[in-house]
């Protein structure tokens, strides 16, 4: 009878830490951060070179020379700071799929001055005129990152079902959930972050959160204990048979 109640206790606990686990998975924040003027001068100086046009370019000069853009960043927030996680980017997702736009709210944009209202309208036009531009290519993206997000649900949901059976195997889809999402997501950020610096400006950031490296610790202790004392118990399951009688047969 104890050593079922131990057994039910270690379970409980395993499940309590790959549900922690997930949930920092889920919930870690993806950070996009840039300079304000730096930004606003990039794209200036971008907008200018590709349009092809002497008149924009003249004009470009001109509005640099005369110190307006600095005037304009100095009126605006320093810093712009797009905030989100996978549970709320999959809301964002399932946004550009049905109404094929976004909003302040799926990047956690606040709106807390005029300064920030006006920056943060010129941020989410952008991008709706980037969606709206490539319809097709931003509504797969969206359906893959849901097929994702559900992939790293079932893998979390199957590894809790594996303990409840006393599974030892329940460590790799929790680890393939944590440790393989989190280098899918370093990967997919480094990727997008250069190709935001080559083609807006130099000094955007992006960075996850130290929940997803949490996340990361729990689920690979949670391994490592989940198979020590399971393979423990399994042990005490066939050292606690009773021995068969052997009988002789006489001839």
């Amino acid at each position: 009878m104890l050593r079922k109640l131990n057994g039910l206790i270690i379970k409980v606990i395993a499940i309590i830490g790959i549900i922690i686990s997930a949930l920092f998975t889920l919930n870690g924040s993806i950070t996009m951060t840039s300079s304000t003027s730096g930004l606003i001068n990039s794209g200036l100086n971008k907008a200018a070179s590709n349009s092809g046009n002497e008149g924009v370019q003249t004009g470009v000069q001109l509005f640099q020379s005369l110190g307006l853009e600095s005037l304009i960043a100095n009126q605006l927030p320093k810093k712009i700071t797009l905030k989100t996680s996978l549970t709320k980017f999959k809301q964002t997702a399932q946004s550009i799929q049905t109404n094929h736009s976004v909003t302040a709210n799926d990047f956690d944009l606040k709106n807390s001055t005029d300064q920030e209202k006006i920056l943060n309208d010129v941020l989410v036009k952008l991008a709706n005129n980037e969606i709206q531009e490539n319809k097709e290519t931003f509504n797969q993206i969206a359906q893959y990152y849901q097929l994702g997000y559900y992939i790293i649900l079932f893998l979390y949901l199957i590894a809790i079902i594996m303990v409840l059976f006393g599974n030892r195997g329940a460590i790799i889809p929790l680890l393939i959930a944590s440790v393989g999402s989190y280098e899918i997501l370093k990967y997919g950020s480094t990727q997008a972050m250069e190709s935001l610096q080559q083609t807006l400006y130099s000094g955007i950031k992006i960075n996850l959160g130290g929940e997803f490296m949490t996340s990361v610790t729990i689920a690979i202790i949670i391994s490592i204990g989940w198979l020590f004392l399971a393979k423990v118990g399994s042990k005490k399951k066939v050292s606690s048979k009773p021995a068969q009688p052997h009988y002789k047969h006489q001839a």
